[in-house]
């Protein structure tokens, strides 16, 4: 018979409940929510392409807020690991190996890596236990149309100013405040992406309509084709997922194809980069369809050999593919993290039937190998399907 011993119960059941029954379930929630949005607007703050005029008012004092919410960001960290470990149904054989991961993860990042942000990442994700998807979703899709609107605000008063670059002799790319206009594109698709994912088999055609002028309109300005596709999938794949999910018994499989694109695409983009002849015609035809980014993949690969800690430096050059920048940077072992979290939310979506959960999942998975700013922060809502609630998904 199975012990009821704290070891496999949760040692702290009886405490929650009258912490419950006192200030209600959402008390626990708003911890979460509270350390999760702290750390959407820091790292919004660090896609903030500043003023050069020191003049202007407010100028000092957007540095004194942005100097104190990066002291004080562990307070947010320190949200997430109260969550955790005094408000979710973990057991006590669980919160156990959490604490023991967590703090190995703390002293390897103290100590090979240049930043938190695994640590981040697992706190607030094992944070997620019993909280809705798609509530989640939500916040993030508020914390993203509200960022964009402030973004708009301060580039006009002047606070920030419109990074505008040339793509050929196209016409000029706006960044509407933001370090780049592949960050505003970011934006755009992350508000799509939400949608879609907040409010799932509620949307009708003409949402989905709203929803593609809106990601047009954004390329307009932006010509942000790695976000302009990954919008356009999401688009045709979400609706099609919804309805597959109503008709099929079964959606297991699913996972377990999304997992296996997902270790494929790695280890190909790994091969193709590192591949002993960048003369034969299929390594050029790739890096001509991802605007040279084996090149540049290639290049990483070569400066900084694989190691299993990584090597804490900073790159004279952008390494866009996420995975091939995670290695160099955090290693085999920071790698194997992330991309054993991914797995992680790809198998419960598919065990769950989530499938439009999937749909984005795969998306971003795609995006990665474009872009790898989602290595930088925590802006990735699918991820948060690895231990949130699921059978709230949809309407």
């Amino acid at each position: 018979m199975e012990s009821t011993s704290w070891w496999n119960t949760n040692p702290l059941a009886s405490w929650q409940g009258r912490i419950r029954a006192r200030f209600g379930p959402l008390f626990e929630e708003g911890l979460f929510f509270l350390g999760l949005i702290g750390c959407f607007l820091y790292s919004y703050c660090t896609y903030f392409n500043l003023t050069t005029n020191t003049e202007i008012v407010g100028y000092e004092t957007y540095l004194v807020f942005f100097d104190t919410l990066r002291r004080w960001k562990f307070l947010f960290l320190l949200c997430a690991l109260a969550k955790t470990f005094f408000f979710s149904d973990w057991k006590g054989k669980e919160l156990t190996a959490i604490g023991i991961f967590l703090l190995l993860l703390f002293l390897i990042s103290r100590r090979f890596w240049p930043n938190l942000f695994h640590l981040y990442l697992f706190s607030f994700v094992f944070a997620a236990r019993g909280i809705p998807y798609r509530r989640i979703a939500k916040v993030y899709l508020g914390c993203f149309v509200l960022s964009m609107l402030g973004a708009f605000l301060l580039t006009k008063y002047g606070l920030l100013e419109d990074v505008i670059v040339f793509r050929s002799d196209e016409l000029p790319r706006h960044s509407f405040g933001l370090v780049h206009p592949n960050s505003f594109g970011l934006w755009t698709m992350m508000i799509v992406l939400c949608v879609l994912q907040a409010y799932a088999n509620s949307l009708n055609w003409s949402h989905y309509g709203v929803l593609l002028a809106f990601e047009l309109l954004s390329f307009h300005f932006t010509n942000s084709r790695a976000s302009l596709l990954a919008t356009l999938m999401l688009l045709i794949g979400t609706p099609i997922a919804n309805w597959c999910t109503k008709r099929l018994s079964n959606t297991k499989i699913f996972s377990y194809l999304a997992i296996l694109l997902l270790l494929v695409l790695v280890i190909f983009w790994f091969s193709i980069s590192l591949s002993s002849n960048p003369e034969s015609p299929l390594y050029s035809r790739i890096n001509q369809w991802t605007s040279g980014r084996i090149n540049l993949s290639r290049r990483g690969l070569t400066d900084f050999p694989f190691s299993f800690f990584g090597h804490n430096v900073q790159i004279g050059y952008v390494v866009d593919n996420l995975y091939v920048y995670t290695e160099i940077i955090y290693g085999l072992l920071g790698l194997a993290l992330f991309l054993g979290i991914t797995i992680w939310s790809l198998y419960r979506s598919g065990q769950f039937g989530c499938l439009a959960i999937l749909v984005a999942s795969v998306v971003l998975i795609l995006y990665n190998t474009q872009e790898n700013v989602f290595l930088y922060h925590i802006l990735d809502v699918t991820l948060f399907a690895a231990t949130a609630q699921l059978d709230t998904v949809s309407d």
